[in-house]
């Protein structure tokens, strides 16, 4: 029977835990199960929710940090878990309550390092009562060359399921940058196969002005490139296409926030980079994609990383 650490970052959540807790205490499925909370330095009621979930329980446990930001709190949570596998979940966000029983399916018959679904969207105003309906059994597919898929199709966070000796070898969420999916999912891409479960597996809030990457665009779209350009400099085997792909939508979106949020025009830096991600160069997608980054700061406020070296993980288990 595996063991699966559920991993939940929390960062002044209060409104939305009751629903998210039950979903998670609620999960379907032969497996066992242990829940990891981080809270991140909360000031509303989220520490005395987690307090009374965990009251009694001996498979719960709650780790205190001081709004050190997502990629340390993940690691930081992986280090102590115990599972198989990891199952991260964001704390707004709702699990159907087959999701690990279809997960857990795909990840084991595709022989993957990670399997994840779909989402769709919960009006937040009904909280705390949602109903939450179970997924209809759906198809898998097994991606070989994930690296190159998860450049335009991101999977949703939430939905993610993945080897916990992957995530360690890999050396977990890269604390160079700030936002913790990208980087790990670019550095799980290069060591295995993903599983896709093609159906709905997590409601999360709509357009709720309190969720992160709602409030942090910038942030996000920066570090989105900044994972990339680590991963060129930590892996000179990334294939040329794909480092090649990968500038092209750095360029892309530095362009555009530069020019809608930073007041950038045709004569810019950033159009010129854009341009030129249309050519066929030669290489020195590392530096390019780097030249995209000051982008961002023009007209948001970005948080630098944790660490200025890549994260060793394993050194911390």
């Amino acid at each position: 029977m595996p063991l699966v650490s559920f991993l939940v970052p929390v960062f002044n959540k209060a409104r939305f835990l009751p629903a998210v807790l039950r979903a998670l205490d609620t999960q379907e499925g032969d497996f066992s199960r242990e829940f990891i909370f981080i809270d991140d330095g909360s000031s509303d009621d989220s520490p005395a929710l987690l307090a009374a979930f965990a009251a009694g329980r001996s498979d719960v446990r709650i780790i205190r940090l001081e709004d050190e930001g997502p990629a340390f709190a993940l690691n930081r949570a992986a280090a102590i878990a115990s599972g198989t596998y990891l199952k991260m979940v964001d704390a707004d966000d709702l699990l159907v309550p087959n999701a690990l029983v279809l997960l857990l399916k795909a990840i084991t018959a595709h022989d993957a390092v990670l399997a994840f679904g779909t989402g769709a969207s919960y009006d937040s105003k009904l909280l705390p009562d949602i109903t939450v309906p179970p997924a209809a059994d759906a198809p898998t597919r097994r991606l070989d060359r994930p690296l190159a898929t998860i450049l335009t199709d991101i999977p949703l966070m939430s939905t993610i399921l993945v080897r916990r000796d992957a995530f360690i070898a890999v050396g977990g969420c890269d604390e160079r940058v700030f936002v913790h999916d990208m980087p790990m999912l670019y550095r799980l891409a290069l060591v295995g196969a993903f599983a896709e479960v093609q159906t709905v597996l997590l409601l999360m809030p709509e357009q709720d002005p309190a969720r992160w990457s709602n409030r942090n665009h910038g942030q996000v779209l920066h570090d989105v490139n900044l994972a990339f350009y680590w991963l060129l400099g930590d892996h000179r085997d990334v294939p040329k296409d794909i480092a090649r792909r990968a500038f092209h939508r750095a360029a892309g979106r530095a362009w555009k926030w530069a020019h809608r949020h930073g007041g950038q025009s045709v004569l810019s830096r950033y159009f010129l980079l854009n341009l030129l991600s249309y050519l066929p160069l030669p290489g020195g997608y590392q530096s390019l994609i780097g030249a995209t980054l000051s982008a961002f700061h023009l007209s948001s406020k970005i948080r630098h990383g944790t660490s200025p070296r890549p994260c060793c993980l394993g050194a911390r288990a």
